[in-house]
């Protein structure tokens, strides 16, 4: 990976993170409600969450379970009409997001925080060339000259591993393969260097060679340069790869949170053994396991555990009383039964 030189464009290097240094991005018990035939439904209960600087938080769960309303609400990125914050905060730098008008949060994305979403051409304008993009991207936040702004196209294009950078920094989105155009994706979200980086699913598109790649992209750059990154998917093997530590969200509330060895070793919430089970594994093609049932609705969630109509180990107890995160030893969990289960993945 390459660093900036500021004598040619403006832009300092980024450096590596301090260790012990504090959490970059923290949200602390943040409910989203959305307006649905059934009035105002709460989608995301009582999340917490924090980011440190050059480390990776896995954000994983079926759909429905929460997971992007979570990464709308950090970047302030949630609809105008028909969705609300109702509690908690987001502080993002030392930001509280929630203060601010739309100017600053426009000033701030991109600048401070940026995102990746899932399927870049849905997100590249097939109108302008990808270094086009890239420049105005970098002229709107950083207020740097149109040469200024056209190297650091180049310089981004050329840290995410394009090959060529000079030149393909002319051609257009539709010229660029699926993960060409991902990796442009994530030159345009780091040409301003922010310190906070979203990765929304990026790699569900790509074939599994294209996939590793990504990913140790995104870790690399996490690493060299102090990025804070939180990492969306639905695939627990991914999670594997690239994060540090990992949130597990069910039906809009997180169910477990822990460092990534841990959790794989030792679940301590049925349903993240449920998510573990359920990868396939090349040694036994003989059989597929899967979470039975689905995921409720927001207007229809049980009375206790959200996750208990389709729990092997629920209990009565477990269907009274809503159950709140507690600690188990190295691991915060929603699991009213974790300090006598014995959950595991199948080896």
């Amino acid at each position: 990976m390459k660093t900036m030189d500021k004598t040619q464009t403006g832009f300092a290097p980024t450096t590596a993170p301090i260790p012990g240094e504090q959490p970059i991005v923290s949200v602390e018990n943040l409910s989203v409600e959305f307006v649905t035939d059934h009035g105002w439904q709460r989608v995301l209960n009582d999340v917490s969450l924090e980011i440190k600087p050059g480390k990776v938080l896995g954000v994983v769960g079926e759909s429905g379970s929460g997971k992007s309303v979570s990464s709308l609400a950090i970047m302030s990125l949630l609809p105008r009409t028909g969705a609300r914050i109702s509690s908690g905060s987001i502080v993002v730098d030392g930001i509280d997001m929630r203060t601010l008008g739309e100017r600053e949060l426009s000033r701030i994305r991109g600048e401070r925080m940026a995102m990746i979403f899932q399927e870049p051409m849905t997100s590249l304008n097939p109108a302008f060339t990808i270094g086009e993009q890239i420049a105005e991207t970098v002229r709107r936040h950083k207020k740097v000259g149109r040469k200024a702004a056209w190297q650091r196209a180049i310089e981004a294009l050329d840290e995410v591993g394009i090959p060529s950078a000079s030149d393909r920094v002319h051609r257009y989105p539709h010229e660029f393969s699926g993960g060409m155009r991902q990796r442009a994706m994530i030159a345009m979200a780091i040409s301003c260097q922010p310190k906070v980086l979203i990765a929304d699913e990026p790699t569900t598109a790509l074939d599994v060679t294209i996939q590793d790649q990504i990913l140790q992209l995104l870790r690399t750059m996490c690493e060299d340069h102090g990025l804070a990154m939180m990492f969306i998917t639905h695939n627990m093997g991914v999670v594997a790869d690239i994060c540090d530590d990992v949130a597990v969200m069910y039906a809009g509330e997180i169910v477990e949170r822990g460092e990534i060895t841990e959790l794989f070793d030792r679940p301590r919430h049925p349903y993240t053994e449920g998510l573990l089970r359920a990868v396939p594994h090349v040694y036994d093609r003989n059989e597929l396991i899967s979470i039975p049932g689905t995921t409720p609705a927001p207007w229809d969630m049980p009375q206790g555990c959200r996750f208990s109509p389709r729990c092997p180990y629920a209990v009565e107890a477990c269907e009274t009383a809503p159950l709140q995160l507690r600690r188990v030893e190295d691991r915060l969990t929603r699991c009213l039964r974790a300090d006598e289960l014995t959950l595991g993945r199948i080896k």
